[in-house]
């Protein structure tokens, strides 16, 4: 599915609005023809990827995710008839009904059912849980063992071991801004469409350099949008603007503010660098 294609099925998510992803929780088990000829026949796990299910304005954009490319799959809201979790022992199914492709199954761990259920009650999309009596009374038993099992490890080790799943990724391929680089690349973008419309209001200053200061200001909004949708070259612009910037103080003797142009890049390059917990930093998870 091209971009485009994708767009008009799903419409377009703008940088400054909430993201709602379920990443790394669901296994594409059958419903997508574009994905059956992707996989060609091997299963997420053997090509070491993830699905990840983010919420667009007009319907949900499932991605497979390798490393650090995607291959997407835009599900318009129009074309979702159905939104049904199938709660089983172990293994849970999400299931789509479609009135273009039919059903869009999926498979999830039993332990990652109330995230899933979270995600669908985040975005308001309506769904169904569908529980055997039989599979209530298993589910209820496995519950029970597993919190004793939770207690006996508690009291054995303070850090008890996690099972590895089908599921399991790389940090890396999970995507999440920590609040300072949120925070600056913001104020990036509200300092630098401050600059552009004061430049083209303002009748104070030459027209040459009016311009001059509109245009590096929108080029500025532009990077800082590169940078909030994971792409390095948003940050090489950037750094770019700062070279230019000091080449031009230099030749007008303006030393000082020639070199003051590369204190926002280096900021910049800070907040790139810095992690948040056992999570990659900006940087790493940008392509």
């Amino acid at each position: 599915m091209t971009k485009t294609e994708l767009i008009d099925k799903v419409g377009k998510r703008f940088f400054f609005e909430d993201e709602y992803t379920l990443a790394a929780k669901l296994n594409y088990e059958s419903g997508i023809q574009s994905f059956d000829s992707y996989l060609c026949g091997k299963t997420l796990k053997q090509i070491h990827a993830v699905i990840h299910l983010t919420k667009y304005p007009k319907g949900l954009v499932i991605k497979i995710v390798k490393n650090f490319s995607s291959f997407p799959f835009g599900l318009s809201y129009e074309d979702i008839k159905n939104t049904a979790l199938y709660q089983n022992v172990g293994i849970s199914k999400l299931i789509f009904t479609t009135g273009e492709n039919g059903t869009i199954i999926f498979s999830f761990k039993s332990d990652f059912f109330s995230e899933v259920k979270q995600f669908f009650d985040d975005i308001r999309l309506k769904y169904t849980i569908e529980t055997s009596n039989a599979n209530k009374q298993a589910i209820i038993e496995a519950k029970n063992s597993k919190r004793e099992q939770s207690i006996k490890q508690t009291n054995i080790n303070s850090s008890p071991e996690f099972p590895e799943t089908d599921n399991d990724i790389n940090i890396s391929e999970l995507k999440q801004r920590h609040g300072c680089l949120t925070t600056w690349l913001i104020l990036l973008v509200i300092a630098n469409v401050g600059v552009a419309i004061f430049c083209m209001l303002s009748d104070n200053i030459e027209t040459n350099l009016r311009a001059l200061s509109a245009i590096n200001a929108v080029i500025v909004v532009i990077s800082v949008i590169l940078l909030w949708n994971w792409k390095r070259i948003g940050f090489w612009i950037f750094a770019g603007l700062a070279v230019l910037g000091l080449i031009g103080g230099l030749l007008t003797e303006e030393y000082i503010s020639a070199f003051q142009v590369f204190l926002p890049v280096a900021i910049l390059w800070g907040v790139l660098q810095w992690k948040n917990d056992n999570n990659p930093s900006g940087w790493e998870n940008m392509k």
